[in-house]
C-alpha cells in the first residue's frame, strides 16, 4: 500500500528499507511475550512486576490504534490532495499545487496530533494545540471569505433574498 503513494523512494533515498508487516508483526511478538511473561510472573507469585506488566499490556490496544490512525493518515492526505488538484486543474485555477500541499500538510497536522492524543503524550497540550489549529483554520477561511468574497456573497444572499420573496 504504501509502495503506491511512493513512500518507498522516501525511505530508498535514506538506505531504510519499508517493512510494515515486520514491524507490526514485531509489535505483535513482543506482546505475545509480555502476555506470557505476566501469567509466568502470576504464578510464581511476584505481583509487583505484573501490575507493572498489565499497565503496559493495557497501553497496547492505543499503540494499536495509533498505527491505524497514521495508516489512515497516509491515504487521507494523499487523496484529499489528489482531489484537491484535479478540481482546480479541472477549473483552470492557479496555486492548485499550493493548495494541495496546504490541504496534505492539514490532513497530516490534524493526524499527528490525533494520534499523540491516542497514545496519551501531553494529552491537555494536545487538545488545545488542536482547538487552536481548528480556530486558525476558521479564521483563515472566514477572513479569506469576508475580504475576498465579498461581492459574491452579496449575490449569494440577494439570490436567496429572491427565492424567498
Amino acid at each position: 500500500m504504501l509502495k503506491t503513494l511512493g513512500w518507498e523512494e522516501f525511505f530508498d533515498r535514506y538506505d531504510t528499507k519499508l517493512d510494515m508487516s515486520g514491524f507490526i508483526g514485531s509489535i505483535i511478538e513482543f506482546f505475545f511475550v509480555i502476555v506470557f511473561l505476566s501469567i509466568s510472573l502470576e504464578i510464581i507469585k511476584l505481583d509487583q512486576i505484573n501490575i507493572i506488566l498489565q499497565e503496559v499490556i493495557n497501553y497496547f490496544p492505543n499503540i494499536f490504534i495509533s498505527i491505524l490512525i497514521f495508516i489512515l493518515a497516509i491515504f487521507l492526505a494523499d487523496f484529499s490532495k489528489k482531489i484537491v488538484l484535479v478540481k482546480m486543474e479541472k477549473r483552470k485555477m492557479s496555486y492548485s499545487g499550493i493548495v494541495g500541499n496546504i490541504v496534505a500538510t492539514s490532513t497530516w497536522i490534524i493526524c499527528t496530533l490525533a494520534i499523540l492524543y491516542q497514545l496519551q503524550i501531553v494529552q491537555t497540550l494536545i487538545l488545545t494545540i488542536f482547538i487552536g489549529f481548528i480556530a486558525l483554520l476558521i479564521l483563515i477561511f472566514g477572513l479569506s471569505f469576508g475580504l475576498g468574497g465579498k461581492d459574491m456573497a452579496t449575490r449569494i444572499l440577494k439570490d436567496l433574498e429572491e427565492k424567498v420573496k
